[in-house]
């Protein structure tokens, strides 16, 4: 990898996607800041289409409103963060944006749950727009 260093942050240059090592942000003692994301996914609920995504193999819909998002590479392990939302239509406003449940989580598959009226105990629903995205 290459170095980007500049007003005391050194940003390391990804030269190969199949490299298991992602960039990260440092400043210039080392001491890491932050990652990029790991893998994200911009998916039709109803067909589990994709519509654009990166380190995502496919989405399997399992039942209305349950889905698994599939991770190709896998990561490292099922320590990571998610953070995942939708909307009954594929053009929402801002203020129609709903949080989706996470599920189970393994290295190489995070579960997506959408609730119907975008609160954790409704029943579940498929979203015309699930947007996920992976950090770690």
């Amino acid at each position: 990898m290459s170095e980007l260093t500049g007003n005391a942050v050194k940003v390391s240059i990804l030269q190969s996607l199949a490299s298991a090592t992602l960039p990260s942000v440092q400043d210039s003692a080392g001491t890491e800041y932050g990652r990029f994301c790991r893998a994200f996914v911009n998916f039709n609920g109803s067909s589990a289409s994709i519509r654009a995504s990166f380190n995502v193999s496919s989405i399997s819909r399992n039942s209305t409103g349950n889905y698994t998002v599939n991770c190709s590479p896998s990561l490292p392990d099922a320590n990571y963060t998610v953070v995942a939302c939708g909307a009954p239509t594929a053009t929402p406003t801002t203020c129609q944006r709903w949080p989706a449940a996470v599920g189970t989580l393994a290295s190489d598959s995070v579960r997506i749950l959408t609730p119907n009226d975008g609160t954790t105990g409704a029943s579940l629903g498929d979203f015309a727009l699930v947007n996920v995205t992976i950090f770690r």
